[in-house]
């Protein structure tokens, strides 16, 4: 029997506000009590997992900076100068080198 759920006090959101915490603990201690260390194989596993996650997640950051660096010199440089000729000049082998990247990656 509970202090707080006796029919004396007849306060039912104090009685939320001490049950919940204590069933909290009792559940968190519960899981705690059947997990287990992982051994040398089931270690191994998960860290294979991540590498292969940051290698994926880093080759995805770093296509996407592939791309993204040769598109914004296209676009920064028009905004600075468009009549300037010089900048058409390499604006055009920008062009190319995006066109390049997109055949050799066969985006």
């Amino acid at each position: 029997m509970t202090i707080c759920c006796d029919t004396s006090l007849r306060k039912p959101i104090l009685c939320q506000f001490v049950e919940t915490p204590k069933q909290f603990v009792k559940e968190g201690t519960q899981f705690l009590n059947r997990c287990t260390k992982p051994d040398r194989r089931e270690f191994i596993k998960i860290s294979q997992a991540v590498a292969m996650g940051f290698f994926v997640m880093g080759f995805i950051g770093f296509f996407v900076k592939l791309i993204h660096i040769p598109i914004n010199n296209i676009l920064v440089r028009e905004k600075k100068d468009d009549s300037n000729e010089k900048y058409g000049k390499q604006k055009e082998h920008l062009l190319r080198q995006i066109w390049h990247i997109i055949k050799v990656w066969k985006i």
